[in-house]
Order: structure tokens, then C-alpha cells, then sequence
């Protein structure tokens, strides 16, 4: 069957990644209230195989143009496609806004550059654009504290940016 990547996701859609998120642990789980929300507003990509979601990536607001790009995931049998880039390339289409994201793996930062020319940061310069919002989001919620917090342990987090800088 063909895998079909679209911006169009329902209420059961968020539950879904809301519950799958939660046994991940390389990712930061977001409230089902929030991936609610950015569903209704056409901020999550998601990739099917028929009617299985066997991926997804979010658009955070996170100031006035300005999102962050997380919670990115691929079923492994179906990684290795390109399936990650496709579901990007829905979200990271409007030029005049900024986009950042976090990662602890090289090759993601490398591909992001390559892909969608996104340049290497520091958390300094991510946290300015958001207008500290990178940061006050993860602290609002203790799970996902932790979670960053016991990442930050194991690896170090590589920062990107992409768009116009911001005043």
C-alpha cells in the first residue's frame, strides 16, 4: 500500500500519538490537550500505510511566526524512506516564518541542513527567537522535564534554525 503524508488529522489521531509518545522514550510527550489543539489547527504531519499512522511530526508555536519542529517519528519498519523529510516539507513551507528544533543525533542536524537549510545553533539563540517559550514550555510540565532532563544526561543537544532572524 502507498504511504499517504498529510496535514489532515483527527481528534482519535492525537490520542493516538499522544498514547504512542508516552512508551518513547527518546521523545518529549506533549499533552493531549496541546496535540488537540495543534491538530484542529493543521500543525501535525502524518504518515499512514492505509490506515495505520506509522508517523508524525508537530508545529509548535512558539512566538509571532516562530515554530519548533518535534516530537518527529517513524515506525522503524519504515524508516530509511524519507518518510521524516516528506511530513517536514508539509509544515516548513512558509518562507517568512522560523522554524528550530532540537535533536542529540548529528546526522538528523546534518540531513536538516542539506534538506531544508537549516543552520546550527545555540540553545542562546533558539531560546531569543522564541521569546523564551523554547524553554518555559518544557518546564511547565514535569514529565517532560524529566524526560529532557534524562536526555540531556546521555547526549548532547545539537540546536537548528531556519528562517529570518527575528527581532
Amino acid at each position: 500500500m502507498a504511504i499517504v503524508i498529510s496535514l489532515k488529522t483527527s481528534i482519535s489521531d492525537a490520542k493516538y500519538i499522544h498514547d504512542k509518545s508516552q512508551s518513547v522514550p527518546e521523545l518529549t510527550p506533549r499533552s493531549l490537550q496541546q496535540l488537540q489543539t495543534l491538530s484542529e489547527k493543521r500543525l501535525i504531519a502524518v504518515a499512514r500505510d492505509g490506515k495505520k499512522i506509522i508517523g508524525w511530526v508537530i508545529s509548535e508555536p512558539l512566538a509571532n511566526r516562530v515554530f519548533e519542529l518535534g516530537l518527529g517519528f517513524v515506525e522503524k519498519p519504515y524508516r530509511g524512506r524519507n518518510i521524516l523529510y516528506k511530513m517536514l516539507e508539509l509544515l516548513v513551507e512558509d518562507k517568512g516564518s522560523s522554524y528550530v528544533f532540537a535533536t542529540f543525533e548529528p546526522r538528523i542536524m546534518q540531513s536538516m541542513r542539506e534538506e531544508f537549510g537549516f543552520t546550527s545553533s545555540s540553545l542562546k539563540e533558539v531560546i531569543l527567537i522564541s521569546k523564551g517559550r523554547f524553554v518555559t514550555k518544557r518546564l511547565s510540565s514535569l514529565s517532560a522535564t524529566r524526560r529532557v532532563t534524562s536526555h540531556l544526561k546521555e547526549k548532547k543537544a545539537i540546536y537548528g534554525i531556519r528562517g529570518p532572524k527575528q527581532p
